[in-house]
């Protein structure tokens, strides 16, 4: 494993897989740093081929700037001791029943996610605040035409992850969202135990290329005037927000003009900030804050090959968007959209004790041996 972004890192949460063979599938596993046992969940999933078995690692590391490290898995001999430093306590759990799941961390964050829905979360909330409003619609389709879809196809969901290093469920549809226009698509949310956020990683398989585009809406709870907001440009742009005013961060792949911010009266934006000839593209992510709430959020591959925006109202409505800019030559259009919503204390110095880039840039990971 290493660190690349020269950032600090505080027991951040690993999630590395790979393929063994199907005899090793029910083995029991132990992973080792020089230290000796690390505390590690393993998840494993047959193949759709059958051959073998997809291996999920998940654990938790502290790493210097750029520091590298090399950690060891191996199955433990069958009757063999337990090596009781490596068996991971505490953390995340799953429940479900027959509309929801619901992600829990021990009682201190509660995640609630809807079964028979893509809006992805009804409910963040602690013992003492609710994070979320239930009015957020979730993910819905931008098709060629410029109208929003929302999702009508049949619905699956499960579990991926029960805990406690790592829960995660997963979100599947098919559907044809016009005549001979089938597409599939998959929703993963992953909350570790050791952050306060979730990664939501949302791919469609598009082989018409009927859908454009793709946005999220959700609705923040947010106490009295003004909103908060920071934007992840080079320099860094901030913002307080009246009733009835929005910011929006818009940026796409150009050199010249690679993103600008605007402000103002909702459905009235002005320019606010506008990138200089030549400046640095946008990281691709915000805070949202009021007097005692703030979240965080990154968007993965911002603007790099695709037309992003990230758009925020004093009420708590926000909105990200993507639009791709398809390669004709690609043989089938895969949809991909990957963004992290981080919930935490104002302000976000003390109450994260990390930083959005964090999310964007995770260590790398290579399996070899």
């Amino acid at each position: 494993m290493r660190e690349t972004a020269g950032i600090r890192r505080y027991g951040y949460p690993v999630s590395a897989t790979t393929r063994v063979t199907r005899d090793l599938e029910r083995s029991r596993w132990t992973l080792r740093d020089e230290r000796g046992p690390v505390q590690a969940q393993i998840t494993t999933e047959p193949e759709p081929d059958g051959k073998a078995v997809r291996l999920t690692v998940d654990f938790e590391t502290n790493l210097l700037p750029f520091e590298a490290r090399r950690y060891v898995l191996e199955p433990r001999p069958a009757g063999g001791p337990e090596e009781d430093a490596s068996r991971p306590s505490g953390g995340m759990r799953v429940e479900e029943d027959e509309s929801s799941f619901r992600l829990s961390n021990g009682g201190t964050l509660d995640w609630t996610i809807p079964k028979r829905s893509l809006k992805l979360l009804e409910s963040v909330k602690t013992p003492e605040k609710e994070f979320l409003r239930a009015s957020g619609s979730g993910l819905k389709l931008r098709l060629k035409d410029g109208t929003l879809h929302e999702v009508s196809g049949p619905l699956s969901a499960r579990i991926l992850k029960r805990g406690p290093i790592a829960a995660s469920v997963r979100l599947e549809w098919s559907e044809e969202v016009s005549s001979g226009s089938p597409i599939r698509g998959a929703v993963d949310l992953e909350v570790p135990r050791a952050k306060s956020w979730v990664r939501a990683q949302i791919s469609i398989q598009d082989p018409r290329r009927v859908v454009a585009g793709l946005e999220v809406a959700l609705d923040l709870v947010v106490g009295n005037e003004p909103l908060l907001v920071d934007l992840g440009t080079p320099g860094g742009v901030y913002a307080s927000l009246q009733r009835g005013q929005a910011v929006r961060l818009a940026a796409k792949p150009d050199a010249l003009k690679p993103w600008e911010a605007l402000k103002g009266e909702v459905g009235k934006l002005e320019p606010y900030v506008t990138a200089r000839r030549g400046a640095g593209p946008a990281e691709g992510w915000a805070h949202f804050m009021d007097a005692k709430r703030c979240t965080a959020l990154a968007i993965a591959d911002f603007a790099v090959r695709t037309s992003d925006r990230i758009e925020v109202d004093a009420a708590g409505g926000f909105r990200v968007s993507r639009t791709f800019l398809d390669d004709p030559s690609a043989p089938e259009a895969t949809r991909d959209f990957t963004l992290w919503l981080h919930f935490v204390d104002t302000p976000p110095h003390v109450g994260a004790v990390t930083s959005p880039p964090s999310m964007l840039f995770p260590p790398e990971t290579r399996w070899g041996g």
